[in-house]
């Protein structure tokens, strides 16, 4: 990837929150959306690095981190925080998310997976400087989701009770509060079809916004 050029950088790069990104999607969506999938096969199907995921620092041990999920301790969590490495942080279940500023990269288009609780935090930061700031937003209706939910039960070790299973659920459907425009996407069908969409909405090619 090369460097953005000098003078461009200066002019999309405000003090106060460091490069300036084309556009932003944070990504929200219940256990058993396929979030995940689909976002990766997305970004497959555009095939190039106008599109980007960025990591994110987490309180928790290697072996339990995924793919874009880099490990800290609490202790280097809590300095970062304040030396102000965050664009954004969250906690939820005793476990601190960070998205490092170092990981914004101007010009491109970012996909942050985010919590809902610091979406319009996100939104209020970049919109103002020209950054196109989406939610997107990858759900199932219900039976869909309680059924990947079920069969995720027990092909793990952990077994989910079915309280957890209708809460998540429940969760998922929680109302985002933010101005920020939000893209949904129902992810009931052939994985194929859900990768499609999600690659021409990040591409631009389409934006249904609910």
């Amino acid at each position: 990837m090369e460097p953005a050029a000098k003078n461009e950088t200066a002019v999309n790069q405000p003090a106060s929150i460091g490069p300036v990104p084309k556009a932003i999607y944070l990504t929200v969506g219940p256990s058993g959306a396929g979030k995940d999938t689909l976002l990766k096969g997305a970004l497959k199907k555009i095939g190039d690095d106008s599109v980007v995921f960025c990591k994110r620092h987490i309180t928790r041990d290697a072996d339990k981190c995924e793919e874009l999920e880099n490990p800290v301790t609490k202790e280097d969590f809590e300095r970062n925080r304040g030396n102000n490495m965050y664009m954004t942080h969250w906690d939820r279940h005793d476990t601190l998310y960070g998205i490092p500023y170092s990981e914004i990269q101007p010009n491109k288009t970012l996909i942050l997976n985010v919590s809902r609780g610091v979406i319009e935090e996100v939104n209020q930061k970049y919109t103002p400087h020209g950054t196109i700031v989406r939610v997107l937003r990858i759900t199932a209706s219900d039976h869909v989701l309680r059924e990947r939910l079920v069969k995720r039960s027990e092909q793990t070790e952990r077994k989910m009770a079915p309280e957890e299973i209708e809460k998540r659920i429940k969760d998922g459907s929680i109302a985002i509060d933010t101005t920020a425009p939000i893209i949904q996407v129902l992810n009931d069908h052939a994985k194929e079809e859900g990768i499609a969409w999600v690659a021409a909405i990040l591409s631009g090619v389409v934006s249904v916004v609910t």
